[in-house]
């Protein structure tokens, strides 16, 4: 997978015209909701009723659609009685009340077991100045910047806090608040590509106002499930893509029954190694940046795996599949079956 240039699919410039005045009503409602799901609940409410201005909401409290509880702070013990349904409803409720010219801007949402929320916010200061704070429900102390602006900040900016922001109770790196909670649970995993796939949807990064910032961290994890697999090079220089189907097949595999299958069955008269065997393996890529981060000439690519083991096993299970289609015979456990069934049907009569 390619690496994506974010800068260019996001306006990095994009700056909200204010936090504190003339704000979208639905913004203002859904970023004063400190509990994470009770948040979620209330949005898709809005959304599914078709509810398009605050008197439409009003109108709904009043009919009894939505219950007001929902919107406002929760008392002591309504908290308590929402995790006894369960601890993730708990996520957010937590977090340290809102101060009356503060705004919740962005927040990190984690699904951990009491779903909790790491919150960006903004307040407007006796100064004139914008000031900036990050809490969670555990009172943590962060360390960030900017700590205060005139203008509200440009997407490249919250994208900018959010990824060097640093808990100070958090003693590893990378210290992202997308990307540190991922990295400090791969260890519960039995390898990088499992635990990407676990922790791809772990934190969400979401936020009232910047509509972006959500679809720019989904990239940014992908980015992150690719590097902790840790690619290595196939090849010492880049080869033509349109090489690299023979490059494959003539390299030195561990299980020496590849090149002799493929060979064997003439498989290259019907299939392609490269897309339709090596490919089809999640354990291999095609890079089009150098180990020094150049990116390469146009048509040439350097092939890449994070486990060569799971890559063989994978491209030997293929192989056996495409015998199968290719012979119409049972497919056999190992390559090596495979090759001992040819050759004693071809002692025996042609395929």
């Amino acid at each position: 997978m390619a690496m994506v240039n974010k800068k260019k699919n996001y306006n990095m410039k994009f700056r909200p015209k204010s936090y504190f005045s003339n704000l979208d009503w639905k913004a203002e409602v859904l970023s004063g909701i400190k509990g994470e799901l009770r948040r979620r609940v209330v949005s898709d409410f809005l959304t599914s009723a078709g509810i398009t201005t605050y008197e439409d909401l009003v109108r709904s409290m009043i009919e009894g659609k939505i219950d007001p509880a929902a919107i406002r702070d929760q008392s002591p013990d309504e908290k308590a009685a929402l995790g006894k349904v369960h601890p993730a409803l708990m996520g957010g409720e937590y977090l340290p009340d809102l101060e009356p010219t503060s705004v919740e801007i962005a927040r990190a949402s984690l699904q951990s077991v009491t779903w909790d929320v790491i919150s960006v916010r903004a307040c407007l200061g006796s100064d004139g100045l914008i000031h900036y704070s990050i809490v969670d429900e555990y009172d943590s102390e962060f360390d960030f910047a900017p700590r205060s602006s005139k203008l509200p900040l440009t997407f490249a900016e919250i994208v900018r806090l959010i990824d060097g922001a640093v808990n100070l109770s958090w003693d590893e790196t990378p210290n992202s608040l997308n990307r540190y909670p991922r990295y400090i649970n791969i260890e519960a995993y039995d390898n990088p590509l499992a635990a990407g796939e676990a922790l791809i949807d772990f934190v969400q990064i979401s936020s009232e106002f910047y509509p972006q910032l959500r679809a720019y961290f989904e990239e940014d994890t992908l980015e992150w499930v690719e590097e902790i697999k840790g690619w290595t090079p196939m090849t010492r220089r880049s080869i033509p893509r349109s090489e690299a189907s023979q490059f494959l097949l003539n390299r030195s595999w561990f299980r020496t029954d590849v090149t002799e299958a493929w060979t064997a069955f003439q498989l290259g008269s019907r299939y392609d190694f490269l897309h339709d065997v090596v490919e089809t393996s999640d354990a291999f890529r095609l890079s089009h940046v150098s180990a020094t981060g150049r990116t390469l000439p146009a048509g040439r690519v350097i092939p890449e795996t994070y486990d060569e083991f799971d890559l063989e096993y994978d491209v030997e299970t293929r192989l056996i599949e495409l015998i199968s289609i290719h012979t119409g015979a049972p497919e056999q456990k190992t390559l090596r079956e495979s090759l001992e069934w040819f050759y004693r049907v071809r002692r025996g009569s042609a395929i």
